[in-house]
């Protein structure tokens, strides 16, 4: 027999197997590069069989499929299969530096991906993100293609789908990426184009807290303002003033990871400005001295 595709092709990668009915053994064969697959003469007793087509590409390209055949004794069966192409979904993820900042780069992954997930929409549904019920369609685990982090889903049904990132659907972290909540990420498939490839899902660094303080005459105190500008700010960021007297912070939140300048002021000092990196971490800085240059003077 030959299998080909929709359009004549013929297609390796193809495993038959002929089961001799009612019941018997399975002898599979392998599809060749030609896309035929043969079993010498005198090897298949004459019958009836049943011949299970399927494919042993990754990601499948096409349905499985059986069907009958009758078997003559001293005579050649040939068959000519077209094979019923499956759609296939491929979702890029990827990740910034910080909402609204690039570049984009692959999701980064060591020997596994990372667990991605369709959702759609049913009132019926069995998980509730945020008050909404959702139907877990399919879960797969990307892989690293080329330069890009692939989810790849097949034979899923047209449609709009929701992408979920890790566990769970609503916002969350995932190892050091923000998820918001899967409404964001939706997807269209159109169950009638066999190769898709989606917008990609994009997760941003996993924003943190800075928190700083000053003093004056070596007491921590409060003054007029605190203000973190630079690095993935789309503007200056005035500090919240937390506590009072001696025990007074400045906090800055959702600060993404980057090299930030912090500037400080009290009259009549003069403004005190320093630089400082937000990592992986909530930061705390050390209490700056107002008057640090005056008393050095």
């Amino acid at each position: 027999m030959v299998v080909r595709n929709a359009i004549g092709v013929t297609q390796s990668g193809i495993t038959a197997s002929l089961t001799i009915l009612p019941t018997g053994a399975t002898n599979p064969a392998p599809s060749e590069s030609d896309g035929e697959i043969a079993y010498a003469t005198g090897t298949i007793p004459a019958g009836d069989y049943t011949i299970t087509l399927t494919d042993t590409n990754s990601p499948v390209r096409f349905q499985s499929q059986s069907f009958l055949v009758h078997i003559n004794s001293n005579q050649t069966t040939s068959l000519l299969i077209d094979l019923a192409a499956v759609n296939t979904v491929y979702i890029p993820i990827e990740v910034v530096p910080a909402t609204n900042f690039g570049p984009a780069t692959k999701y980064p992954t060591t020997t596994t991906g990372v667990s991605v997930s369709l959702y759609k929409t049913d009132t019926a549904g069995v998980t509730t993100c945020s008050t909404v019920a959702y139907t877990l369609v399919s879960s797969v685990t990307s892989a690293t293609r080329g330069s890009q982090e692939i989810a790849t889903f097949t034979n899923i049904p047209s449609g709009t789908y929701y992408v979920g990132i890790g566990r769970g659907c609503d916002p969350g972290t995932v190892s050091d990426f923000d998820r918001r909540n899967i409404t964001s990420y939706p997807v269209v498939i159109d169950a009638s184009i066999s190769s898709q490839l989606t917008t990609p899902i994009r997760l941003a660094k996993t924003t943190r807290s800075v928190t700083a303080s000053a003093s004056i005459g070596g007491t921590q105190s409060k003054i007029t303002s605190m203000t973190l500008s630079g690095g993935f700010l789309s503007g200056d960021s005035d500090g919240e003033a937390i506590g009072s007297g001696r025990s007074t912070t400045y906090e800055f939140w959702r600060v993404p990871p980057g090299v930030y300048t912090l500037t400080m002021v009290q009259s009549p000092y003069p403004d005190r400005i320093v630089q400082i990196t937000v990592g992986d971490r909530n930061l705390v800085t050390p209490t700056y001295a107002m008057d640090e240059f005056l008393r050095e003077s």
